[in-house]
């Protein structure tokens, strides 16, 4: 099954089972309250490609790839609600199972494999009833390994998110959420090491579908 593909059927999957989460307990019918403190986790599975641009190495080849996998997160903040007007801030956490290679093009490997990720933002949200439809956009922290050849380097990166989403308030204190999520890092060089010369990598944005629950304290 192709990277789309997979992404597709997690998107469907995931929007099922949102879906049946946010049938509500029949006593909880009263509009929710959003402002508070909630704290919860989160999972996601997600997609990029990168590029690899080294003018000295193997003849001016211009590697591309694909990065994907599942990863797994904390997250926290604060809403302030008036009226139907939600507005917040959350901060997060996430350790990553998000990685691929080049399958050795030019005869060296080439890969990126995301260790772990932090990110703090806003969100602006309108509340229907028991519904919560948002935006969201801050700044991202990655930390990746780079792998050359036989030899691997550990980078920390910037950049920063966009994304959209919808919260249900299951009951008065469990809240439950889907979002899908585009992060953009900012591009990084490294010098020579194994059998490169040195070169630059861009990833293209990386989407991102999440599920995740939380505590509103």
């Amino acid at each position: 099954m192709g990277n789309k593909m997979k992404l597709t059927a997690l998107v469907v999957a995931g929007s099922a089972l949102f879906g049946a989460l946010t049938v509500s307990p029949a006593l909880a019918q009263d509009a929710a309250n959003w402002t508070g403190f909630y704290a919860g986790a989160f999972a996601g599975y997600g997609g990029s490609a990168w590029d690899r641009e080294t003018p000295a190495y193997t003849d001016n080849v211009t590697s591309e790839w694909r990065i994907d996998g599942a990863n797994l997160g904390l997250f926290g903040g604060y809403n302030w609600q008036r009226g139907n007007l939600v507005l917040g801030l959350e901060a997060e956490v996430a350790t990553s199972g998000v990685k691929g290679d080049d399958r050795d093009l030019g005869g060296i490997l080439d890969g990126i494999d995301v260790n772990r990720s932090a990110g703090l933002g806003a969100r602006i949200g309108y509340a229907a009833d028991r519904n919560m439809f948002y935006l969201t956009a801050g700044k991202a922290w990655y930390k990746v390994d780079q792998m050359i050849d036989t030899a691997t380097l550990e980078h920390d990166l910037d950049g920063h998110y966009v994304g959209l989403g919808i919260e249900h308030a299951y009951s008065d204190k469990i809240l439950l959420r889907g979002e899908l999520r585009q992060t953009t890092l900012d591009d990084f060089a490294f010098d020579a090491i194994a059998n490169s010369s040195g070169g630059s990598y861009q990833m293209h944005d990386h989407t991102e579908v999440r599920i995740g629950a939380s505590y509103k304290f």
